[in-house]
């Protein structure tokens, strides 16, 4: 779970009521309500935020099943009010199956849309160890059957290469990358969970 806001106790009653509460559960946060000590199979990890600007705004959940794996990009803090109060949003990916034959590479299993590349280097950029772990699981999975491109937005300050990798700048590329294939009527759905501070002269982006 890599989310901004999480209420630890509303989180785990939702495992607990889908009796998955005993499974390991990895919690990347920016600001947590709980005490992680009452959940003995849940590891908890404040997101390193070295700037002011470009905070941790991710909603994702990455399930790995005895079958497959699963992503989910959503709008909602992991809070009570956000699901209960909210109109919020979700996309949920298809089960990808694991590789065949033991592979677990990169390119192996890679989508039309590079989702996969772009996942991991987005999970690289957090530069923690446990979503190291992750990317070493996501790539033993075939995402070939995904058909959308992910965009990320990294925490931090990105110039050169890296601004086009993130955020409305990595919408950009991705419109050009596949102007061919998209056919012009195809709308393009965007949601940005804050525009951050408004001034008469600048807009600093979170």
């Amino acid at each position: 779970q890599l989310n901004f806001m999480v209420d630890l106790e509303f989180l785990m009653s939702n495992y607990k009521a889908g009796r998955a509460d005993g499974k390991p559960l990895l919690v990347m946060y920016g600001q947590m309500e709980g005490d992680t000590k009452d959940f003995s199979s849940v590891t908890c990890v404040k997101v390193n935020l070295p700037f002011i600007y470009g905070t941790h705004h991710t909603k994702m959940m990455i399930f790995e099943y005895r079958d497959g794996l699963r992503v989910v990009v959503h709008t909602a803090n992991l809070v009570p009010d956000d699901w209960y109060e909210k109109t919020q949003g979700f996309w949920v990916s298809p089960i990808f199956p694991l590789l065949e034959n033991g592979k677990s590479g990169l390119l192996d299993g890679e989508s039309p849309t590079r989702f996969k590349r772009d996942l991991v280097e987005y999970l690289l950029s957090y530069k923690a160890p446990d979503l190291v772990r992750w990317t070493h699981i996501i790539m033993k999975y075939d995402f070939s059957s995904c058909n959308v491109v992910f965009v990320g937005s990294t925490p931090g300050y990105h110039t050169g290469e890296d601004k086009d990798r993130w955020g409305h700048m990595k919408v950009r590329r991705a419109i050009r990358q596949h102007a061919t294939s998209w056919k012009s009527s195809l709308p393009i759905i965007a949601q940005c969970s804050s525009i951050a501070f408004l001034s008469g002269t600048c807009c600093i982006s979170k």
